[in-house]
């Protein structure tokens, strides 16, 4: 593989290792959800 490519093959890499990096820390704030439980409450009942 040519130089240049390699290189902008490792940026690329790079890149997307640490935009996979940041979602994963964004999805760990967010708040579980709730969905179902509200059914599962009535047919408690």
């Amino acid at each position: 593989m040519p130089e240049k490519a390699k290189e902008l093959a490792d940026l690329w890499q790079k890149q997307t290792d640490e935009y996979v990096t940041l979602a994963k820390l964004t999805l760990n704030d967010q708040p579980k959800g709730k969905a179902g439980k509200g059914a599962a409450k009535k047919k408690a009942k």
